[in-house]
């Protein structure tokens, strides 16, 4: 609140600029499009599902002219199976057509002004008669579209009684490591979004995501080429992570429950009860595992003064209780209005313990000294997340207004007992204990209007603001030879932070004939401000940016289709970057932050080629991308002997590719999904009179096959592999892997059990390196392989519902 009292007083915001921007885009695209509106228009509207009630999203949907030959306009529907289409008044015939499934046609008379509702349209699979055996399509486990790839959660099987990071470890594009950082075609530049927006409890992304189940997760969404709309933030992409809610009639839902070796369990639950116009939900799990993790490091030390070598053994278990709890409700008021009200908890309670040793020796392996450290950390975070979300359908997908309110407080407390015994002199024992305690508040308004133009296009015009307010005590305290506890005023990193983000966009889309695309720009106004509490040492920054997007599509047939696009976007460094302060973890590294690091920006061109088969799909993507002051932190050895390390922004990066993903069903029962990506970077830089140079190859690629053995018996596998790179100061291992899982369905599909194996052959481990003239770095990370069992039970839901 102290931060907030100075904030008003300051006036840090400059609320009249980011409306002048904002009034500035809306002339600049409404001015291109909106003269050309038609007040006579008339609208026809729907929603597209299957005889089974299921959405059919991206479905074409298009008006031909009365001789049922010309088309007049179309789209694709939205992810709920809605469309809505404007023309002149006439007589014309509806077409709408989806892999699968029988082609639908209606023939329909629209006047001046009106909007025809065509309610539910439903599609009716088609079937193949064979030896009395009916063949049905059924939804995809992964669907690609230039907008986005979408993956479905329920039909991945590998997945299930896992972890949100888990899972995105299977998704083509992505990767993750040991310490659970994502990364997108090579870049950990990534923006993590939940059900579209921005969240304060999983914007740190891995911390959190390992704690969110995989069983809350409906599909994830990776978009590589955001346009305007988005956030500019992440200069890789965006990973979108849609959470399970259905708004059936009646009581229904599931219940999972995981047991894992290494010892982990886990109860799930998604739940849901609507009746009349309010549809309540419930998502929630909570976990306790047990994880042993392993690390060797290899450091020799060669300058004028410091020539030696010591190796670090470090055994770990990190043990906790999280979970995630999310309720709410759904008022569906007149007029197709919606008011959503939720809420939700994170927690997480742990005790980690990491024993190891430091053994020194000369070049010659002459031994010299033996160091055991014994590391206690225990701790725990809550978040709380409160959300109102308003949706005006005003004239149909085309025509709305949407509205969210967000506000978050969270806590977090890591507490550090360290003791580190010299074997050569036992009394000589050091004992550390670090308090890092912080809380947080976010604060989110944002408001989006589309509107349509002319009779194929559409504008959309949306604004938001974010203030984030942080306060954070880390404090240091030592005891050697039985002595009494010292704070360490050097390692006393008392500070607090406060950001605010505003911004506006405007995008104009419509099509010609085959040809569509979309114009975008958006302003964002950042201003950032840390405190030191012991010295009152202060830092600002503040700057305005505009960030464009062009996206042109082609479609030759329904089949196929070409697109390219370009954005600009941006990666601003996070708050622990800015403070000139040094933690201490290690008596032999030091981090310390830089108040002078400045934002990355990144200009990303991508070309892609869609094709469709009745059995498959796939997308081809070359992309190349430019990134200026690109943030590195660069690890060098000062004259005591201890390995420091600072974030700057060292370099500027090209990198270009290839994609290939694609899903190909073999048979009925066979199905093979698939990616492949190819990318070359080059990056160089200068950091205090030395040159920093490095160019890398790197192909990532992952391969599952799937097999449904019996009706209610599937076999799916997935083998991952990480190819080396070569990073600004060293070296980073390949690694590949492999995972299996078997599930079977019984009780009428009512309950699933599945078996899932983790890195099956126990292959996957990283190895890291840093290699300079007075420094040499090795260091291994691995984990044990595990195996979890996981049991679903539905409740007055298919399992086709759940998927």
């Amino acid at each position: 609140m102290r931060l907030m009292s100075d904030f008003i007083a300051r006036k840090y915001i400059a609320p009249c600029n980011i409306i002048r921007i904002f009034l500035g885009l809306v002339v600049f695209l409404l001015g291109t499009g909106i003269s050309s509106l038609q007040a006579q228009n008339a609208r026809v509207e729907g929603r597209v599902q299957t005889v089974k009630g299921e959405s059919v999203p991206y479905a074409s949907v298009a008006l031909y002219d009365s001789t049922n030959q010309r088309p007049i306009t179309g789209e694709a529907s939205d992810s709920t199976g809605h469309f809505s289409l404007s023309t002149k008044p006439g007589i014309y015939t509806l077409k709408i057509t989806f892999l699968s499934f029988k082609p639908y046609q209606r023939r329909i008379q629209l006047h001046a002004g009106e909007t025809k509702s065509l309610g539910v349209i439903q599609l009716e699979p088609t079937t193949k008669s064979m030896d009395e055996v009916v063949v049905q399509g059924e939804r995809s486990q992964m669907e690609l579209t230039f907008e986005k790839r979408t993956f479905q959660v329920g039909k991945n099987i590998t997945s299930l009684g896992g972890s949100a990071l888990d899972l995105l470890n299977n998704i083509p594009s992505l990767t993750t490591d040991f310490i659970g950082t994502i990364s997108l075609r090579g870049s950990s530049a990534v923006r993590v979004l939940i059900n579209g927006k921005p969240s304060s409890i999983y914007q740190n992304g891995s911390k959190a995501l390992q704690s969110l189940s995989a069983d809350m997760i409906k599909e994830v969404q990776v978009i590589t080429n955001p346009s305007a709309k988005f956030s500019a933030e992440g200069s890789a992409g965006i990973i979108n992570i849609v959470l399970k809610k259905k708004e059936d009639p009646g009581f229904h839902g599931s219940v999972g429950f995981m047991q894992r070796h290494p010892e982990a369990t886990q109860l799930s639950t998604n739940l849901n009860y609507r009746k009349g116009n309010i549809n309540w939900f419930f998502n929630g799990s909570v976990a306790h595992a047990e994880d042993p993790a392993h690390s060797r490091t290899y450091q020799r030390y060669n300058s004028a003064d410091t020539s030696y070598v010591y190796r670090a053994i470090n055994n770990g278990n990190e043990s906790d209780y999280h979970g995630d709890v999310q309720i709410g409700a759904d008022f569906h008021l007149p007029a197709n209005q919606t008011l959503t009200v939720s809420d939700t908890w994170h927690f997480e309670n742990k005790t980690d313990y990491w024993n190891g040793a430091y053994l020194d020796s000369t070049f010659s392996g002459l031994f010299l000294d033996r160091i055991d450290r014994h590391n206690r950390i225990g701790g725990g975070e809550g978040e709380n997340e409160a959300s109102l979300e308003y949706e005006n359908p005003l004239g149909g997908e085309n025509h709305k207004l949407t509205a969210n309110a967000e506000y978050s407080y969270s806590n977090h407390k890591e507490l550090p007992h360290i003791r580190e015994v010299n074997l050569q002199n036992p009394s000589d024992t050091l004992y550390h204990q670090i308090d890092d305690i912080g809380t947080g508040q976010n604060l989110r308004f944002d408001a989006n209007f589309t509107h349509p133009v002319a009779d194929s296009g559409k504008v959309e015009l949306g604004m938001r603001s974010t203030y984030n307010w942080n306060d954070n005590n880390y404090t240091t305290r030592e005891r050697q030879n039985g002595g009494s506890w010292q704070v360490l005023p050097a390692f006393n990193n008392n500070y607090t932070s406060y950001e605010n983000t505003n911004a506006a966009y405007a995008t104009l889309s419509s099509y010609w004939k085959s040809l569509s695309y979309q114009l975008g720009l958006r302003a964002e106004q950042y201003y950032i401000q840390t405190t030191l509490d012991a010295t009152g040492k202060t830092s600002k920054q503040t700057y305005v940016d505009l960030f464009p997007s062009i996206f042109l599509t082609y479609n030759f047939n329904d089949q196929q289709s070409v697109q390219l696009s370009y954005s600009r976007r941006i990666s601003r460094p996070y708050t622990r970057l800015l403070l000139p302060t040094t933690n201490y973890s290690d008596s032999r590294s030091r981090f310390t932050g830089n108040p002078n690091l400045n934002p990355e920006y990144a200009d990303s061109y991508e070309g892609q080629f869609l094709q469709y088969w009745e059995t498959g799909s796939l997308l081809t993507s070359v992309y190349y991308r430019h990134r200026t002051g690109v943030i590195r932190s660069i690890t060098k050895l000062d004259n005591q002997g201890i390995m420091r390390t600072v974030p700057i922004n060292l370099s500027q990066q090209n990198a270009w590719g290839i994609e290939l993903t694609a899903e190909k069903d073999f048979t009925d029962h066979l199905t093979l999904s698939g990616s492949a990506n190819l990318f070359r970077s080059n990056s160089k830089g200068v950091y205090q009179g030395e040159h920093y140079q490095t160019a890398t190859n790197r192909l990532t690629s992952r391969l599952q096959v799937q097999w449904q053995i019996l009706s209610s018996l599937k076999f799916q596998t997935a083998i991952r592999y990480n190819g080396p790179a070569q990073t600004i100061q060293g070296h980073r291992s390949a690694t590949t892997f492999v995972n299996a899982a078997l599930s079977k369905d019984f009780w009428d599909g009512d309950a699933t059990l599945s078996i899932n194996s983790e890195d099956v052959l126990n292959t996957r481990r990283e190895e890291f390196t840093i290699d300079n003239p007075n420094y040499f770095s090795r260091q291994k990370f691995w984990e044990p392989n595990g195996i979890r069992l996981n049991f679903t039970y539905r409740i007055n839901q298919e399992k086709d519902e759940e998927e």
